[in-house]
């Protein structure tokens, strides 16, 4: 996910703001839809493919739930 690198290391303490504010109960989790939508509030447009390949990642037992702290975390620990 390349395309996603640069965007997380330039935005992720906003990205991570818009998370948490999509999760009142502060499980750490969004859905899918969610997910996907702040994604695109930084221009980052995923086709079906690269999406399923991201959601089967950080959620693979396709419960509808992706942990946004992992997310962020994977992407940060490469820098």
């Amino acid at each position: 996910m390349l395309r996603l690198r640069r965007c997380v290391l330039d935005h992720w303490k906003d990205m991570r703001k818009e998370f948490r504010s999509k999760d009142p109960s502060g499980k750490g989790v969004l859905s899918p839809v969610e997910f996907r939508q702040i994604l695109r509030n930084y221009n980052t447009n995923l086709t079906e493919e690269e999406f399923y390949d991201l959601m089967t990642y950080y959620d693979p037992k396709m419960q509808g739930q992706i942990c946004y702290n992992d997310f962020i975390r994977a992407f940060l620990k490469t820098a």
